[in-house]
């Protein structure tokens, strides 16, 4: 599972940031793009009933107070209930897919030759 992270980064604000301000944020843009690209090459390699790919949107409302904070350094006990709750909605949300991929993980590695 992986969260995905809508952080906007407003140009008024950012047009005056040093290099020391956008350490964080290149950090996640960075994170970010690679795991689209590696989205986009595992979707091409796999047939789409063989690939799954879990996600959930993190950070989405500021004044949501149930919504988990998408900070990489946020380890506060409050934020990782949130986000355990958040994945545990999940869970809930995309069981049928998950029992599949639970399935096809239990055959032998022989019978998963075929999947690529």
């Amino acid at each position: 599972m992986r969260g995905e992270t809508r952080r906007e980064i407003p140009y008024n604000k950012a047009k005056d940031w040093g290099l020391i301000s956008w350490a964080r944020p290149l950090v996640y843009i960075l994170f970010d793009g690679v795991s689209d690209a590696v989205n986009y090459q595992l979707s091409q390699e796999f047939h789409p009933r063989d690939y799954f790919r879990f996600e959930m949107t993190l950070g989405r409302d500021p004044d949501d107070k149930d919504a988990p904070n998408d900070d990489m350094d946020d380890a506060r006990p409050e934020n990782i209930r949130k986000l355990e709750s958040a994945a545990e909605e999940l869970m809930k949300k995309e069981r049928p897919a998950l029992n599949r991929l639970i399935n096809q993980l239990k055959q032998p590695m022989a019978a998963r030759e075929d999947l690529v």
